[in-house]
Order: C-alpha cells, then sequence, then structure tokens
C-alpha cells in the first residue's frame, strides 16, 4: 500500500490535492459566512408588532444571532423596509400586499389574529356597523399604516370617505388622548386584545367598543379577514368587559422575509416563532399559530417543509451555529465526497493499467525487434538489433517500474536476454 501510494500517478495526486483545496476552502467559507445578525422592520415601540420583535431579539440572542429592531410607521411601511432590502425581515399583516405585488418577499408563517377594534366616544349613537360612522370625526392611524390601509379599504366598502366624513390621521396615543377628551367622535386601532393600550380602551368609563354585526359580511368580501367573536367578559372579568358579545373582524399577523434569507436562519426564526406563539390567548386557541394560513405572501420553501416536518433534525439536538455548520459542510461537502469516492475507488485499477501499460509497450517493441529479426529485408547487423534491445533496456529503467511489479519486469528483462541469444543465434547462423 506504502508502494502504491508513493508511485501513484501525478494526475491523479493532483485531481485529489485539488479536491482537498476545494473541501477546505469550502469549510473556511462555510464558517465565515456563516449568519450571525438580522434587521426587523417592527412599527413604533409599545405596538404589539415592536413586542414581539424584542422577544423574538431576546430568544435569538441565546442562539448568537443579533437582531436590530427597526422603528417604522407600522405595517405598511414594514414591508415596504423589507421590498426595499433595508431589513430582512418585516412584522405584517393581511390586506397590505399581494403574491404579485411582492414577488420577491416570502412570508414564515402567521403568527396570531389582529383584530380591528372601533372605540367611540360615549354621548355617540351607538354603532354596529362601519357606515354609521358617516359624519363623525374618526381617526384612523398615521398615514400609511396597516391600520390606516385596513381602515380606508373598509371604509370605502362601507360608503365612507373625505366627503361625508371627517377622516384624521394621527398616532395610536394621540387618538386614544384626543377620544377620551372629546375632541373625535370615534377612532380605529388594530392589537390584540392584550395590548394595554386596548384594555385601558375597555375599562374607559368616557369610551364604549362598537360590535361590528356585519362582521361575516366583511369577512365574505374581504377574504383576508375573520371573524372574531368575544363573549362577555373576554376581555377583563373583573369588570366583565364586554358587557356583552362583542363582534369584529381581524387579519393574521405574520412574519416575511426576503426570498433570499438563508434557510438556516429560516428554521431558527420558525422555531422561535412556535416557542413565541405556540400558546393560548384570548382570541386564538393553544397551537393555532403560528400556522402556514391567511398570508398575502407565498409561504418559503423552507417554511413549508417545517409546518410539514418540524425542526430539521440536527438543530433539534445542537446548538444554532455548530447545527447550520454541519448543514452546510454536508450540503456542499457531499458533492465533492460522490466526486472523490469514484477516484478512490478507481485508484489501483488506474494505477495498475498506467504501468502495465509501459510494460506492454515495450513487449510491443520486443515484438517489432523479432518481426524484424526474422525479416530482416534491410539486412540490420546484429549490432543494430543490439542496440534496439539495449534501448528496451534503458526505457525500462528510465520508467522507475514500482516494485509490486517486480514479477512482471523480471520476465521482461528474461524476454530481452532470450531475444539477446536469438539475434546471437540468427547472426551466427
Amino acid at each position: 500500500m506504502k508502494t502504491l501510494l508513493n508511485s501513484k500517478p501525478k494526475y491523479i495526486w493532483y485531481l485529489m490535492v485539488g479536491i482537498l483545496i476545494a473541501a477546505i476552502l469550502i469549510t473556511y467559507f462555510t464558517i465565515s459566512t456563516l449568519p450571525n445578525s438580522l434587521k426587523i422592520a417592527a412599527g413604533q415601540p409599545g405596538s404589539y408588532f415592536y413586542e414581539t420583535a424584542e422577544i423574538y431579539k431576546e430568544e435569538l440572542a441565546k442562539q448568537g444571532v443579533v437582531l436590530e429592531i427597526i422603528q417604522s410607521k407600522g405595517a405598511a411601511e414594514n414591508l415596504t423596509l423589507l421590498s426595499e432590502g433595508k431589513v430582512d425581515l418585516a412584522l405584517a399583516h393581511g390586506g397590505l400586499t399581494t403574491k404579485k405585488e411582492s414577488p420577491d418577499l416570502v412570508s414564515l408563517g402567521s403568527i396570531s389574529y389582529e383584530p380591528l377594534w372601533v372605540f367611540q366616544r360615549k354621548g355617540t349613537k351607538v354603532i354596529t356597523d362601519l357606515s354609521q360612522l358617516k359624519g363623525m370625526k374618526v381617526a384612523t392611524g398615521v398615514e400609511g399604516t396597516g391600520v390606516e390601509v385596513i381602515a380606508k379599504s373598509l371604509f370605502t366598502a362601507e360608503g365612507v370617505n373625505k366627503g361625508n366624513t371627517t377622516i384624521l390621521h394621527m398616532s395610536m396615543k394621540e387618538a386614544a388622548d384626543r377620544l377620551i377628551k372629546g375632541d373625535i367622535d370615534a377612532a380605529v386601532f388594530m392589537d390584540p386584545p392584550e395590548n394595554e393600550k386596548i384594555r385601558e380602551f375597555f375599562s374607559s368609563s368616557a369610551i364604549n367598543e362598537a360590535s361590528l354585526q356585519e362582521s361575516e359580511a366583511l369577512r365574505r368580501r374581504f377574504r383576508y379577514l375573520h371573524v372574531i367573536k368575544i363573549p362577555p367578559s373576554g376581555i377583563d372579568l373583573a369588570l366583565e368587559q364586554p358587557h356583552s358579545e362583542l363582534l369584529t373582524i381581524a387579519p393574521t399577523a405574520y412574519l416575511a422575509a426576503n426570498e433570499n434569507l438563508d434557510p438556516a436562519l429560516q428554521y431558527l426564526l420558525l422555531s422561535v416563532m412556535d416557542a413565541v406563539h405556540h400558546t393560548p390567548t384570548l382570541i386564538s386557541d393553544e397551537d393555532e399559530f403560528p400556522s402556514d394560513k391567511d398570508v398575502d405572501l407565498t409561504l418559503s420553501k423552507d417554511a413549508e417543509i417545517y409546518y410539514k416536518k418540524g425542526k430539521p433534525f440536527l438543530q433539534q439536538y445542537l446548538p444554532f451555529q455548530l447545527a447550520s455548520i454541519i448543514e452546510r459542510l454536508i450540503k456542499f461537502l457531499l458533492p465533492l465526497l460522490l466526486l472523490a469516492y469514484p477516484i478512490v475507488a478507481y485508484t489501483p485499477t488506474v494505477y495498475n493499467w498506467h504501468y502495465r501499460n509501459k510494460l506492454s509497450k515495450r513487449y510491443d517493441t520486443l515484438v517489432e525487434i523479432e518481426r524484424q529479426l526474422d525479416n530482416n529485408h534491410s539486412n540490420k547487423s546484429g549490432a543494430e538489433f543490439e542496440a534496439m534491445l539495449a534501448d528496451v533496456e534503458k526505457k525500462l529503467n528510465v520508467e522507475k517500474i514500482p516494485s509490486n511489479f517486480t514479477n512482471e519486469v523480471f520476465i521482461l528483462r528474461e524476454h530481452i536476454e532470450l531475444m539477446q541469444r536469438k539475434i546471437q543465434r540468427k547472426m551466427q547462423g
């Protein structure tokens, strides 16, 4: 074996060294390019999306990944930042884009319902459908935010517009303050019922919540919406809020990403989403989220696999960074191993053929010398034939045939000696 290794043809060595260098380079770049930071567009501090991003940040930090939270106006701007490549992730909700409008974005799945709440100042007529907002002063959120975009679509369907209604654009905080002071008649918000500000509205003596009896009709018109039924006391048992069943509508919130986001990071994010959002809430059941339903964007291929099969095997048992390195090495080195296997497997065969071919050429020369000797039409002298044999011997020595071909070399030398004797007899006879 040692002889075989020492005498292997050079081109085989070159190929194997090339494969080794490629493997080393792949390993180096796999480790050096391992992703460890992300940016997420998350809306305003204090909002549900921003608080969710902060939880993601804590969970990702445990796996060595840094998440930078980027403030924005809200869900609509989050998607804009993602489309422009300024962030890697965006928290958004249904009704803001489509697969056709955002072909370069994918969804990692929905994470919760995000109800639309209509609160009205006490003393105004009771609202049971959005068309009754006509003639009122209504706040719908800062322009370009998710709540403003959704409210505009719903208002248009209900015939509510700036021609018959005073529609104001302001932040959630400003709208809440002005609603309590009586400066406006109603305000539209979007946040889960666990949100502190939403709970304050339910407990306020100056504000009433509106139950939208047309919720089912709106759901049928806007397929990204769900009907949310909140039972009496479903928000606050102590204050018995709401006092009666409340109906509203809600899109699902989801995590969007650039389609080129590293698969390892996608799986990590999906596992974080699973840990954060699988618990029940006031309006969702346990394990209802995260899910692959109701997303405006194409579900990423990795998310599809995750929802069908769960977390990748290695990430179930190893830290993210280590699992990612191994997964990448398998992905890139496996083709090299498949390439190297036949080379290694057939090296002995090629090796034997290489040297047997050299010996075969010397035998071919001997046969030619014997043919010329038997015919000798050119009347060559014994010295010339001896010189031809000497040339065969010289080439045999120069080629340095390995010792594991000793028998074949000795046999060839015997044949050379036999040919020498035949030449001598031929010349003497």
